[in-house]
């Protein structure tokens, strides 16, 4: 017949025997007290590997040596394995632990029972675990409106107690507007482009360093920029208007002509590539077409607009001339612009700079003499063509002078945008035959050695004949 005791009452019954013994050998003396000789003792051992914690005792006689852990459960009593865990067992009164799992951390202890003072000797066991993290959610989504303060966070665990680092994954973090604080990443006031991957890794030193993702979303309204305000076309041609949409969630784009919304038809469609949204004209018909539309970009967080204006005016001017001329009173200027209708006329306005002559100063620019003067030019109805070349002779500029110019062009539906100002120069007058032959006196005299007095005559002549001219 097979009994089977509960190991706590199997304790007892040892413990009552153990006091038995005691009592005799204290009743007819014992000759040396119980000791332990092992000191206590702290094992660090990883998940899987194998310790044995000394106790050594000395003396023992009739007592009974007991292992406990976290000095509550009882692990061995005598050579008696009272836990009923096959990894653990008794090496001459040594507690072995094989196969090492993390709730095998902890405090054991080794005494020996007897009816006087404690005698035991207690050793730590650390169990060395990799690290392991987890983000905060633990789906790593993270979804914040603009503006807000933001705190990562990533839960690391692992023995010894791992470090966190914080990386953002295609980019570098914010350094400007972050903190960490344990395990947390602090945006203090989150931005568009904050948004993105950001990686939390954590290492202790055993194994490998363990890694969580954190997928940032920011929330904001649209926001809008145009590849240009006034997109210039023609008559029976296309317009093509674009706006960069940017928001989160992705907004919604819808084009307007004045307060109608436009939908796909044979004269009108749509194109959108990631956030470029184009609205392409066809066909234009100049009375109806022409005009002002609207890109509106709306999602839950708000709604923005901006307009385009399609015309058929001419572009603005641009001059094609060199700004220095060998010319000493007259200027050729020669300038394009472009338009779908022949040009009918331009406008230049033109004036004389004064030169600044004091120190060098950048907030110091040339400015104007006089008036601008303005000029109407003709324009060439005869050109169908797209591109329009126009030149236009100055005269009746001054000697070795700097003047601005700036030009304009109108077709039968208005006026260009003025061009940019263009500056040009006037030569000083060449020097005539007489000037050269005093200059060459002058230096024949001074060569010869001639008195003072006739060099200043000769200078004092040459200055008189240039004033006479």
């Amino acid at each position: 017949m097979n009994i089977q005791l509960n190991p706590s009452v199997l304790v007892q019954i040892v413990l009552s025997l153990v006091t038995g013994c005691s009592s005799y050998a204290s009743e007819f003396g014992s000759p040396q007290h119980p000791l332990i000789h092992t000191k206590a003792n702290t094992y660090q051992k990883a998940v899987g590997e194998e310790a044995t914690l000394w106790c050594n005792p000395q003396n023992l006689g009739n007592y009974v040596v007991l292992w406990k852990k976290d000095d509550q459960d009882i692990l061995t009593a005598g050579k008696m394995m009272v836990k009923p865990d096959t990894r653990l067992s008794l090496v001459d009164y040594n507690l072995r632990i094989q196969n090492i799992q993390p709730h095998d951390g902890g405090q054991y202890t080794c005494y020996i029972s007897t009816d006087g003072p404690v005698i035991s000797v207690t050793h730590d066991l650390q169990i060395l675990v990799p690290p392991s993290i987890t983000p905060e959610p633990s789906d790593g989504q993270y979804t914040v409106k603009r503006g807000r303060r933001v705190a990562l966070k990533c839960t690391a665990t692992g023995n010894p107690a791992p470090s966190v680092e914080w990386t953002k994954k295609d980019g570098r973090l914010p350094s400007d507007e972050i903190k960490t604080v344990g395990d947390s990443l602090i945006i203090h006031s989150i931005s568009k482009t904050d948004a993105g991957v950001y990686i939390c890794s954590a290492q202790n030193g055993i194994g490998q360093a363990a890694r969580a993702e954190i997928n940032l979303q920011v929330l904001y309204p649209p926001e809008i920029e145009l590849e240009t305000n006034k997109v210039h076309t023609g008559e029976n041609k296309e317009a093509h208007l674009t706006c960069i949409v940017e928001g989160n969630p992705p907004p919604q784009v819808k084009w307007y002509k004045g307060a109608s919304m436009l939908t796909d038809s044979p004269a009108v469609s749509f194109t959108s590539a990631y956030n470029r949204h184009t609205l392409i004209l066809r066909n234009i018909r100049s009375g109806l077409d022409f005009g002002n539309y609207s890109c509106i970009a709306e999602n839950t967080m708000g709604t923005f607009k901006k307009h385009i204006e399609v015309h058929g005016r001419p572009t603005s001017p641009v001059f094609r001339s060199k700004p220095n001329t060998s010319k000493e009173k007259t200027y050729m200027l020669t300038w394009s612009v472009d338009s779908y209708s022949p040009i009918e006329e331009h406008r230049l306005l033109y004036r004389k700079i004064k030169p600044y002559h004091g120190p060098m100063d950048s907030t110091k620019f040339p400015t104007g003499e006089g008036d601008w003067t303005n000029v109407i030019i003709p324009g060439d109805l005869s050109n169908m063509g797209f591109t329009h070349l126009r030149s236009y002779k100055i005269s009746g500029l001054e000697d070795d002078s700097e003047y601005e110019c700036l030009v304009q062009a109108r077709n039968k539906f208005g006026w260009s945008e003025p061009s940019r100002l263009f500056t040009f120069y006037t030569t000083r007058p060449a020097p005539l035959a007489s000037d050269l032959e005093w200059k060459h006196m002058l230096n024949q005299a001074a060569q010869t050695k001639l008195p003072f007095s006739i060099q200043i005559l000769i200078s004092l002549l040459l200055a008189l004949t240039q004033l006479l001219r």
